[in-house]
């Protein structure tokens, strides 16, 4: 009996030492992950995933270059870099010998432009993540099916779907489908923020001094100049107000919209554009025949523009406010200015003199 006793006892013995030993090994092989991982996440912040070596696997891997506001908001190599080639596609696709220039990213000074570029879309990329919780914070949602209505009603009013999608593919490379994720879903929470911040100016000073012009301005415009002169600000107030000829695409969209709608003499109602309020006159109409021998209407108008806090200036005010952490060695994120800036420093100067010299220069 008492044999047999101590052979369990050590069979017993034996279990635990096994138990023990399959612990110790799981210990040891998870201690080795994570290792693994934090060398490989040291590794890539040293390097960068979008470096010449790794970028053609990071384009494909997800792998977390800018963490904005919490872990859920995060910007990818992937999607960096697949929007980087896509501005790159887009820019060598132009024929711009028109105005004398020609655009090559092969060269070297090509190269410190794209590096330049690739700078500004991914402070766009993160503006856009900033614009979304924003918008989220004040309960404004929106969705692919949103996204996806607004691109069908273009499609609708151009109609011709096969263009946009051939027009996409030769341009960016891109899907129509991407085009709604990265571009029109981000569109639309900066409308949708946009438009709340407009409903929610009534209290700043600016703002009631555009409504007293308002007030004070006549219904035929015959005081308009000494209403320019008494509350408008910025250029056009060196003009009286006036602004000159302009194409539909050439004006801000929220001004845009109302002055080609509007009648010869017409005073249109306060406008809240991103820039700041406006009220314009549409002064005359006409139309124009370009070099293909279409003809295109352009319209003359002066406005009064008082600036005030613009949402651009509310919106570069809650970037500085955000939390932003960059994980990548080449950028970091400068809180008082609310944007992305080089860590090297020989690259922050090659960027500011590429930037004086960039008159005309459609790559900058």
């Amino acid at each position: 009996m008492e044999k047999e006793s101590k052979k369990d006892k050590e069979k017993e013995e034996k279990k635990k030492k096994k138990k023990w030993s399959l612990k110790t090994k799981f210990f040891i092989v998870f201690v080795l992950i994570v290792l693994l991982l934090v060398a490989g996440f040291v590794g890539l912040y040293l390097y960068s995933p979008i470096g010449k070596l790794t970028r053609p696997i990071f384009k494909n891997v997800p792998y977390p270059v800018a963490i904005v506001g919490n872990l859920n908001a995060l910007i990818t190599s992937s999607e960096l870099i697949s929007n980087v080639e896509a501005v790159r596609r887009f820019y060598e696709s132009q024929d711009y010998s028109k105005i004398g220039l020609r655009v090559d990213f092969t060269t070297d000074d090509g190269k410190k432009r794209l590096k330049v570029k690739e700078k500004d879309i991914f402070d766009k990329l993160i503006e856009d993540k900033i614009v979304e919780m924003l918008a989220n914070e004040r309960g404004i949602i929106v969705s692919k099916a949103d996204a996806q209505k607004a691109i069908d009603k273009k499609i609708a009013e151009v109609g011709d779907k096969k263009a946009l999608e051939l027009s996409l593919d030769s341009i960016y490379g891109w899907t129509i489908d991407e085009f709604r994720d990265k571009v029109v879903v981000y569109q639309l929470y900066f409308k949708g923020l946009f438009s709340w911040y407009a409903l929610n100016i009534q209290d700043q000073k600016e703002y009631k001094k555009i409504v007293k012009a308002k007030q004070i301005l006549k219904n035929d415009g015959s005081n308009f100049s000494e209403v320019v002169g008494e509350y408008s600000e910025g250029e056009s107030v060196k003009s009286d107000g006036e602004m000159g000829w302009f194409k539909k695409e050439e004006l801000i969209e929220e001004v845009s919209l109302v002055a080609f709608s509007m009648e010869k003499e017409e005073i249109s109602k306060i406008i809240i554009s991103p820039l700041g309020s406006h009220i314009i006159q549409l002064q005359d109409k006409r139309t124009s025949e370009i070099e293909n021998g279409e003809k295109v209407e352009e319209i003359k108008v002066r406005q009064i523009f008082v600036e005030g806090t613009s949402f651009l200036e509310w919106l570069g005010q809650q970037k500085k406010k955000a939390k932003v952490i960059i994980l990548m060695k080449d950028y970091s994120w400068d809180s008082a200015e609310g944007q992305v800036k080089f860590v090297d420093k020989n690259l922050e100067r090659i960027e500011k003199k590429l930037r004086i010299q960039a008159d005309g220069d459609p790559s900058l």
